[in-house]
């Protein structure tokens, strides 16, 4: 204890300055991390908002695309009555080389569904087979459009992943 008393000024200064430069150093790399954290925080906000925006527009300009798509099948007489007949295979004729050649190649439509109430699945182009089971239990747009008789557009999850679905109600 004796020997910290009789340490010269001049020690006593180089380790005043010392201590004076560990403590400033650590005050600066403190405000230097937080204005980091801060600026990349602001950085990730700033360009997550721009990439849900563009999300939307994209998502939206799809649907559009989609919905005209609908719109122009649902316009075809021989569609509506082979479906309201429940003739299958008149709409696998109408459908199938517009799904193959065009909605599909060119569109990138990967599915093209017709559904019964409540969403009994009546014919899938993209596998014409399969058929008559219900997919009530996990695809609530169908069974809405079928009940209140009005469109649902937006993303929704299916076996595949999610994906942009249009459901558009035929009546």
């Amino acid at each position: 204890m004796e020997n910290l008393y009789n340490i010269s000024i001049k020690l006593k200064v180089i380790i005043n300055v010392i201590l004076s430069f560990i403590i400033i150093g650590v005050i600066i790399i403190i405000m230097n991390h937080n204005s980091f954290k801060d600026k990349l925080l602001e950085d990730t906000e700033k360009n997550f908002k721009h990439f849900q925006e563009l999300f939307y527009k994209v998502s939206k300009s799809e649907a559009k695309n989609l919905t005209m798509s609908l719109d122009t099948v649902l316009s075809n007489k021989r569609v509506i009555t082979a479906f309201e007949e429940r003739d299958r295979a008149t709409l696998v004729e109408e459908l199938l080389p517009i799904f193959k050649e065009k909605f599909k190649p060119i569109y990138n439509i990967k599915q093209f569904q017709f559904h019964t109430y409540p969403a009994y699945s009546f014919l899938r182009l993209h596998k014409p087979s399969k058929f008559g089971d219900d997919l009530s239990a996990f695809r609530g747009t169908v069974v809405s459009v079928n009940e209140l008789h009005k469109p649902a557009i937006g993303i929704e999850v299916g076996r595949g992943g999610p994906g942009l679905r249009v459901v558009l109600p035929v009546f």
